[in-house]
């Protein structure tokens, strides 16, 4: 499958968890992934009600800035330390779509690494797109493989977009917004 594939890592969550050994059961290491899982099934639906409310005006002049179904196309996978979000493109999708794909998945990892950020546990992470399948347990591709190679050039806690994306994520930031 054709698509956008956001791999983050989770910084210093082998510490977090060797830290957690012997503490009260509402904060154990399990516990605390719990919450985690949590934050990532939430987003997607966190997300679409900001996007709404923030670009209300923009989706009624411009209907194609936020189809229905992009949103509902984010997927998840985690992993121990790693977490993997996804969308798929249709076939035969078009610019607009991929754009407000691009849009929503950049969107979802703000505020996935903001709010694990806020539970202690920041990420690095990178947005590629390319070849891949997510299925089930089951992650691989080459996508895959360039967005853990991007994240793990980044220093810092925060998220990445490859060059081409980012030429694409401007040029339609700037057409929506101003």
């Amino acid at each position: 499958m054709n698509g956008l594939i956001a791999f983050f890592d989770i910084l210093g969550y082998q510490s977090f968890l060797e830290n957690n050994r012997n503490i009260k059961p509402q904060n154990s290491a399990i516990n605390t992934a719990e919450r985690v899982l949590q934050l990532i099934t939430d987003i997607p639906n966190q997300v679409r009600n900001e996007m709404t409310t923030m670009w209300s005006e923009h989706a009624k002049k411009r209907p194609e800035v936020i189809p229905k179904e992009v949103p509902e196309a984010l997927t998840h996978l985690i992993f121990s330390d790693t977490i993997v979000l996804s969308i798929e493109y249709p076939k035969d999708s078009k610019d607009e779509w991929k754009n407000a794909a691009l849009l929503n998945l950049v969107c979802s990892s703000t505020k996935l690494c903001k709010s694990m950020f806020y539970q202690g546990l920041p990420l690095r992470g990178a947005i590629v797109e390319g070849e891949f399948i997510v299925k089930n347990s089951c992650f691989a591709g080459q996508a895959i493989i360039d967005a853990y190679k991007l994240s793990s050039c980044l220093n810092l806690s925060g998220v990445a977009l490859d060059k081409h994306l980012f030429e694409k994520f401007s040029k339609y930031f700037d057409e929506v917004f101003f």
